[in-house]
């Protein structure tokens, strides 16, 4: 049975991932608000999660990226730095992943640095604008 044969399907089913994402997205807000936060990765899924803590009162440190290209440079007036430059605090740091590939690797590397796991969390449920409207 397709959705065009049931559109209540295709209802329920977007219903049940936009449901899902906003509990992701609240888990996430709430464990950040004791910590001070880099997003690991500058691309689009880092500048959403950006904007959902921004709209929250919750202050980003910096991005972190492995991208020689993007680091040093400005985004959404943080600085992207390389994950070994956002370590100075690392006890009170926590570490969002917004990369869509090599979450495994990237946690590794955060470990290998220093970063306990407990500090670490990702982000790859996708962009949707209306979630963000839930917390303006």
């Amino acid at each position: 049975l397709s959705f065009s044969q049931n559109p209540h399907a295709l209802y329920k089913s977007l219903r049940n991932e936009y449901s899902s994402k906003l509990k992701r997205l609240n888990s996430i807000l709430k464990i950040c608000k004791s910590y001070k936060v880099y997003i690991f990765g500058a691309g689009n899924y880092g500048m959403f999660i950006h904007t959902f803590l921004s709209l929250n009162n919750i202050d980003v440190a910096a991005f972190c990226d492995n991208s020689i290209h993007k680091q040093h440079k400005t985004i959404q007036n943080l600085p992207v730095l390389s994950p070994a430059e956002t370590l100075s605090q690392k006890e009170d740091s926590y570490y969002i992943i917004t990369a869509t590939k090599y979450i495994q690797e990237i946690t590794h590397q955060l470990i290998q640095l220093g970063v306990a796991q407990e500090q670490i969390t990702f982000y790859n449920e996708g962009i949707d604008m209306y979630l963000l409207k839930e917390f303006e």
